[in-house]
């Protein structure tokens, strides 16, 4: 039987295949604007090389099929995330139950805060229940400022979630599916279970950012799998290392797992050559990946996930968003380069396919540190001369 492992990133979509005890490999542009494209265009590819005439025939021969991305990553890299509408309990409302205020503030705006006059002790009663009006002026007040997304956490509710489950029925109640599209809720005592009220809402909020991002083309693309046949679940990988299918999968979970499954590879490789104490680098289109090998094991602990702490246990890997595709642009007299990407649409400047903005690769292309006519084992021809221009106009002559 055959395995396929596919990988997204923000520039290029790698696929790994075991088939008759040998090990092949297809690469092809990351689609961003719809992951499922290149998901299917890489399943083509492998079919090809596997010597299938369809994906539908490889499939019937697949055991099992497990899918990573950088995309969860790379949208809190940017920032480019949903605009999440966040209700809290009123006196939270700027610190987010955090001692010394919040970094969520990193990724979701002051003003998409409402704190409700509301309370359930430390015993779990409810001290004060919810006043509707205002529960619905609040969602109206989100709604307005652009919330596609809301998120309640409330002081205690993992002791009693009565407070937050109102929310979601006044919101059912008067906000009909037509009004609110596809608007969804989550509630941080549903989410997480935790007695930690910062970590609910920390864990809620990050999920909420890219909820719509990643669940719309993961379920996109388990449903096109099973009409081409495929009835197994679709596999992904957590951050944790771990391989759970899409059904079982919160989008926050994804969150890093491309890295860290590259981290696994490279504890392999490090048993491998007998190496206990290993630094592991991975440069994609969007992001740069550090991590740590400490004593032959991976190095774990409860972390921040982008500056929010979880309070869970994970594999340490470092992002920063700089690597191949990431803009260079400049500030006064200095060069600064990223966080922001062009990925493979529009491309760096050498891909002749619109893009602008001078980047990395067309630095490299132009100090001749890429050849030109081999990128991507030849597949794609890179312009010199228009990385050479861009590079001077924006770049050099700034400075």
């Amino acid at each position: 039987m055959i395995t396929i492992d596919i990988d997204s990133g923000s520039t290029f979509t790698d696929c790994f295949i075991t088939f008759k005890e040998r090990y092949l490999k297809v690469k092809v542009p990351t689609t961003p604007y719809d992951l499922a494209i290149c998901f299917f265009d890489a399943l083509k590819e492998a079919a090809a090389v596997c010597g299938f005439n369809s994906v539908k025939e490889l499939l019937r021969h697949t055991s099992i099929i497990r899918y990573v991305t950088t995309h969860g990553t790379n949208t809190f890299i940017m920032k480019t995330g949903d605009t999440v509408g966040v209700l809290v309990t009123k006196g939270y409302e700027k610190n987010l139950y955090a001692e010394e205020g919040s970094s969520a503030f990193n990724f979701i705006s002051k003003d998409m805060v409402i704190g409700l006059d509301e309370e359930v002790n430390y015993e779990g009663e409810v001290v004060k229940p919810l006043n509707e009006e205002e529960v619905l002026n609040a969602i109206k007040m989100l709604l307005e400022r652009g919330a596609n997304i809301l998120v309640v956490s409330f002081r205690n509710s993992h002791l009693n979630p009565i407070n937050e489950r109102k929310v979601k029925e006044i919101l059912n109640k008067y906000y009909k599916p037509h009004y609110l599209g596809f608007v969804p809720i989550i509630l941080a005592s549903e989410f997480c279970k935790r007695p930690d009220d910062m970590t609910r809402t920390n864990l809620a909020i990050l999920n909420a950012y890219i909820h719509r991002l990643m669940a719309g083309f993961l379920y996109r693309i388990e449903d096109e799998l099973r009409n081409l046949g495929y009835r197994k679940p679709l596999m992904t990988a957590h951050v944790n290392g771990g391989v759970v299918s899409i059904s079982k999968t919160r989008p926050i979970d994804t969150v890093g797992s491309s890295p860290v499954a590259g981290m696994f590879g490279s504890l392999y490789w490090s048993k491998l050559y007998g190496l206990k104490n290993v630094v592991t680098v991975e440069i994609g289109g969007t992001s740069f990946d550090v991590g740590l090998i400490i004593d032959g094991s991976l190095y774990t602990h409860e972390r921040a996930i982008f500056g929010l702490p979880v309070k869970i246990p994970i594999v340490e890997v470092v992002s920063i968003g700089l690597a191949g595709s990431s803009i260079i642009k400049v500030e006064g007299d200095h060069v600064k380069i990223g966080p922001e990407s062009v990925g493979s649409v529009p491309g760096p400047a050498c891909y002749d396919t619109g893009g602008l903005d001078p980047t990395v690769l067309d630095a490299d292309v132009a100090a001749g540190r890429i050849n030109p006519d081999y990128f991507l084992g030849g597949k794609i021809k890179l312009n010199a001369k228009r990385a050479e221009e861009v590079i001077e106009r924006i770049v050099a002559q700034s400075l």
